[in-house]
């Protein structure tokens, strides 16, 4: 199981390609991809950072998917669309979560593969990865599904590991 963000599709940057279908050829995976952004074409990109194609989120699995979609975020501390200049990436979109359930021989398997925002603080990750765990919460109301979140957390020394109890039956973040 593969969860992968900052995933581009016909971007200047990473030559044109697919990136994400390439991976999941090569690893021979299934594949589901979730656009978060049109990355645009700018002279105030720099090559290496040059956009024109789209850039998003993606998880991919040996098994079969049962079901996928995307959790569009409401907390959006930054709009693209607007304020994508201004920190000399312009774009649109804004922030999203692919999920997937998944047919594993163990069960199904939520995924989800989330990639917060780093332009903003602690709190406003936090708000996002809430989202996230009221969606987990719903979802498994009245399914025994295991829960599996691996993504950009952006969380840096103010990661959500520590904010886990250790005393909980749920495991810690590992950001890697």
């Amino acid at each position: 199981m593969l969860c992968i963000q900052e995933i581009d599709i016909g971007c200047e940057r990473s030559g044109g390609e697919d990136t994400g279908t390439r991976i999941a050829e090569a690893l021979k995976m299934n594949y589901f991809f979730a656009c978060e952004f049109e990355e645009l074409h700018s002279p105030m990109r720099k090559p290496r950072d040059q956009g024109g194609g789209l850039h998003g989120n993606a998880i991919l699995t040996k098994y079969d998917y049962e079901e996928t979609r995307v959790l569009s975020h409401v907390v959006e501390p930054v709009n693209w669309t607007t304020e994508g200049e201004s920190f000399r990436e312009p774009r649109r979109g804004g922030r999203i979560t692919p999920v997937a359930k998944i047919k594993t021989h163990q069960g199904p398997l939520r995924v989800y593969g989330p990639h917060l925002e780093l332009f903003c603080g602690a709190s406003h990750r936090m708000a996002q990865m809430d989202e996230i765990m009221s969606d987990v919460e719903e979802a498994s109301r009245n399914s025994n599904e295991a829960v599996l979140i691996g993504g950009d957390l952006n969380t840096g020394a103010h990661g959500f590991g520590r904010l886990v109890s250790l005393s909980s039956t749920v495991l810690p973040f590992v950001e890697l």
